[in-house]
């Protein structure tokens, strides 16, 4: 999907993420993208789920899990850098890409 991206604001990855048919994983889908290259395993990445603080802040902050443990997670401003993988509902037609 482009190539590994591993240090993105909430919005640069939901956009990488949307520019390849995918989106961004939920916490509990995390676990079936460890392994898949990168170095995510050990960073951060980021996931769907908003965190529940003030709601004048909804969308403002989004939960990232450490990629090889998914109890292992924090809130975050949407500007901080995290790490990227995308998840799909339906598996494309199309071939996959080459790796980078």
């Amino acid at each position: 999907m482009g190539g590994c991206l591993l240090s993105a604001t909430w919005q640069q990855a939901e956009d990488r993420c949307t520019q390849y048919g995918a989106r961004l994983c939920t916490q509990e889908e995390l676990v079936v993208a460890r392994g898949g290259g990168c170095g995510a395993d050990s960073a951060y990445v980021w996931v769907w789920e908003d965190c529940n603080h003030d709601p004048s802040d909804l969308g403002a902050y989004h939960v990232a899990v450490r990629g090889d443990d998914t109890a292992d997670y924090r809130c975050d401003a949407k500007a901080t850098l995290n790490a990227v993988r995308c998840c799909a509902d339906e598996i494309s037609g199309l071939p996959p890409s080459p790796p980078p």
